[in-house]
């Protein structure tokens, strides 16, 4: 449904289990969620400013 790539799933769940312990396995995707979420509104925001 997120339109994300599963290795992109797995890699931020490792990242994300190194980083905030087993939390991460839930913590890791939501970040790289939000993050390619917001770079979405963004790029979509700087391209409606050049028109």
């Amino acid at each position: 449904m997120a339109k994300i790539n599963s290795a992109v799933v797995l890699v931020s769940m490792v990242g994300g289990l190194f980083v905030f312990g087993i939390f991460g396995l839930i913590l890791g995707p939501l970040v790289i969620s939000y993050l390619i979420l917001i770079l979405e509104f963004y790029r979509c925001k700087k391209l409606k400013a050049r028109l």
